[in-house]
């Protein structure tokens, strides 16, 4: 007898990808000065979990922060709209894998 039944490995990988609703507040510091944040949060529940597709995201986008200019990472948000992540690449003629010039975060467009 033949056991066709799927190992959980075995099963497909369907990606959800990942998403962020769009926060922006200004307040008044400790300190007697107007801050403003922005910030992305990740909703939890609309994205993956976790999976080959997108656990390398984090380390990039950890090293992206880490290179780009103060105020320059999220330039123009909208409060309460969900956002995703669009990775602009290049390729040369002559090269095997397409290289990632950089990353940036896009509105989804509502249903």
């Amino acid at each position: 007898m033949i056991d066709l039944k799927l190992k959980e490995e075995d099963k497909p990988i369907e990606c959800k990808g990942l998403f962020w609703r769009a926060v922006e507040n200004t307040y008044l510091s400790a300190h007697k000065s107007v801050e403003v944040r922005k910030s992305l949060r990740l909703l939890k529940k609309k994205s993956c979990k976790g999976c080959p597709h997108c656990e390398w995201f984090w380390d990039f986008l950890h090293e992206d922060i880490q290179e780009r200019p103060p105020g320059e990472y999220l330039p123009e948000l909208t409060t309460g709209d969900i956002y995703t992540f669009n990775l602009v690449t290049s390729q040369g003629y002559y090269d095997i894998y397409a290289e990632v010039e950089y990353l940036e975060f896009i509105k989804v467009k509502d249903d």
